[in-house]
């Protein structure tokens, strides 16, 4: 029997976008999934679009709207081998959970990040991005890793769940702690898997983008000075 893999997905405000999103999720190529949705108490359209939704998800609501908070809620629930994080105004395409496993097993990775398609708010592709293999001096030099990207729940058990105190910038210092630790470990996927939709709505546009880059600049400073693990 193939792996189980958890779909993590925070919400919050989407419910126009979800129905797409949750859809996606239970396209996968890759069975079996569970999906497990985020949401915050109190956004009653999201709530409506959950409980009026086909197919059976698991519902781990938040008490506040911090989709690094909402999605370490879900990843304590996951029951999966296999963890991935998936955005409710976002879709991924139907081979993308078994793309990413296929890799993990074939070449023992921990983490397989993918590349995707940037498209506009109906979906029309604009752009496609496809990152380079990894080394940690490019991860260093840029965060080529997707917060959608595979994981194996190993990493969660070993480094424990997003530092929420650094807003976007958790999973990016994620991702360099295993890298200073697992650097053959992290593998790409050379194929894009989901569909990056740009709006005025995004959850993460409400960030102070100016304390997110001096975050960003902090945790390259303390991957760059941290002993060896």
């Amino acid at each position: 029997m193939k792996d189980l893999v958890s779909i993590v997905m925070a919400t919050y405000k989407q419910a126009k976008f979800l129905n797409t999103a949750l859809l996606s999720c239970f396209m996968q190529t890759h069975q079996p999934i569970e999906v497990i949705v985020v949401p915050v108490r109190g956004d009653t359209e999201t709530e409506r679009v959950l409980y009026e939704f086909p197919f059976p998800i698991k519902i781990v609501w938040s008490e506040k709207a911090d989709y690094v908070h909402q999605r370490n809620l879900g990843i304590k629930e996951a029951q999966g081998t296999y963890i991935t994080l998936a955005d409710s105004d976002d879709a991924y395409l139907p081979n993308k959970v078994e793309s990413e496993v296929s890799i993990a097993k074939r070449e023992n990775a921990l983490i397989v990040y993918s590349g995707f398609f940037i498209t506009d708010e109906k979906l029309n592709i604009k752009q496609v991005l496809i990152p380079p293999d990894f080394s940690r001096e490019r991860l260093l030099s840029s965060c080529i890793i997707t917060d959608l990207c595979l994981v194996h729940r190993s990493i969660y058990e070993e480094f424990g769940l997003f530092n929420e105190s650094y807003g976007e910038v958790a999973f990016y210092n994620h991702w360099l702690k295993v890298a200073e630790k697992y650097p053959d470990k992290i593998k790409r996927n050379p194929i894009p898997t989901f569909l990056y939709r740009t709006h005025p709505e995004q959850m993460h546009r409400t960030l102070n983008k100016q304390i997110q880059l001096l975050m960003r600049q902090k945790v390259k400073h303390e991957s760059l000075t941290r002993k060896p693990l």
